[in-house]
């Protein structure tokens, strides 16, 4: 039972300390009841999640995502007591630079206000998220996922101020949605489903359903405090690790309906989603299968030969991954990231010219591909190329000021060619991004 949870928290290569954890871990069952406590239904036409933040006499703040309440609606805020308190929506307030906004409400009555945190998060953390765009709400477990591992699914990495990526399940209308600790406090806002949402191509297929790639994603707390330090609010810096030992068998019992199998579909994207699924958990055999019963099913979707290479490449099957990518090329020789892929892969085996000759047709297909230009810039500091490395990786940086992984890379760089200011400055740049750096 508990191999389950172990994937998701050791999230390919994470370091979670399952079992250890510190003294402000609290059980599961009162994180989920903090998390129901705190969380509220935006209803409108397309009903979203939010987070209770603030409270000033009777008047509450809640936050959400900002495209949860861009459009001009009847919203009201439905808290955990089943109450409707209505919203005009021109006082709604839009967070500039982020996919954050603040919803107010008026109530006499008492309601609980989450505890945020601004502890910064490590791979393998277990994180709890929870939504309640339905009568029934949402609560799943996941983990953090390095950045680098998460961003060749992601469309827009690190963009509105995106930048925490887990393995949490989410559903349609969980963004807003709090993103917990295990000691109940909120560490990010929800606002990315599943990653980046392709809609399933190739001549052959005529599904219309939308077809999930990738991970979670968030605002940190840390992050909208940086942007945003005059709001009224009380952060928590605590850090802490792993979960109780005694949650991990119910932790088990919350992931295992989301791992059966659509045995009874013939629909490549159903498929597909599970293969997603499986990724997430850390079940990579297991996902490449039902990857390759979808692309079976549509052998000429450019998105599953892509994601095959992805899910190759992170089980460590280089040489797969390259002829997967080459797959994707054959069927769209555009696909750029694809062409991306394919440049990591062949790195990994030793072929670092060909990837950076790749990587440059990669940027001229597509000069906007901040991670290409990334990668380009870490291989040629590989070689020694240090110049051209940080040519390249200004690129990134300027596309993707938020990519703190860029950033260490120019400091490198700058460090090699001799120009220790320079080389600190960028570095102190990666760490406002990460603080671990």
């Amino acid at each position: 039972m508990a191999r389950l949870l172990t994937t998701v928290l050791i999230a390919l290569g994470g370091c979670c300390t399952v079992g250890t954890a510190s003294a402000i871990a609290i059980p599961l069952s009162e994180i989920q009841a903090k998390a129901h406590q705190i969380t509220v239904r935006i209803q409108s036409d397309r009903p979203s999640s939010g987070v209770l933040v603030a409270k000033q006499g009777n008047r509450y703040t809640v936050l959400t995502t900002k495209h949860s309440v861009k459009v001009e609606d009847r919203y009201a805020v439905v808290t955990p007591d089943g109450e409707s308190h209505p919203v005009e929506w021109r006082s709604i307030q839009n967070l500039p630079e982020l996919d954050l906004a603040l919803v107010e409400f008026k109530s006499d009555r008492s309601y609980a206000i989450a505890d945020l945190s601004i502890a910064p998060s490590y791979p393998g953390q277990p994180l709890f998220l929870m939504g309640k765009a339905t009568a029934t709400p949402k609560f799943t477990p996941g983990s953090v996922i390095p950045q680098l591992q998460a961003i060749p699914f992601a469309k827009d990495p690190f963009t509105q101020g995106y930048g925490l990526f887990y393995s949490n399940i989410a559903q349609a209308g969980m963004s807003g949605g709090p993103v917990l600790n295990s000691s109940g406090q909120v560490v990010a806002i929800h606002g990315r489903s599943e990653g980046e949402e392709i809609q399933l191509g190739g001549v052959d297929s005529t599904e219309s359903d939308r077809l999930h790639l990738g991970y979670s994603s968030g605002i940190t707390i840390r992050t909208l405090l940086s942007y945003q330090p005059k709001l009224n609010l009380k952060p928590q810096t605590e850090t802490l690790s792993g979960l109780l030992p005694e949650d991990v068998q119910t932790v088990d019992q919350i992931l295992r309906p989301l791992l059966e199998p659509p045995t009874a579909s013939n629909s490549a994207i159903a498929w597909a989603n599970h293969a997603n699924t499986l990724y997430r958990m850390g079940r990579l055999p297991e996902g490449i299968r039902a990857l390759q019963k979808a692309i079976k099913l549509s052998p000429k979707a450019v998105a599953l030969r892509y994601a095959e290479g992805v899910m190759f490449f992170t089980l460590g099957r280089s040489a797969d991954a390259v002829k997967a990518f080459d797959q994707a090329l054959t069927l769209d020789p555009t696909q750029d990231r694809a062409l991306q892929g394919k440049a990591i892969a062949l790195a990994s085996l030793g072929n670092t010219e060909d990837a950076i000759e790749l990587l440059s047709q990669t940027v001229k297909l597509n000069p906007r591909n901040a991670i290409a230009w990334y990668w380009r810039g870490k291989l040629m500091n590989q070689l020694r190329q240090s110049t051209q490395a940080i040519e390249s990786l200004n690129y990134a940086t300027s596309l993707q000021p938020n990519f703190p992984a860029a950033w260490v890379e120019k400091s490198k760089a700058w460090e090699t060619i001799g120009e220790p200011i320079a080389s600190q400055a960028a570095l102190k740049e990666a760490q406002k991004l990460d603080a671990e750096l």
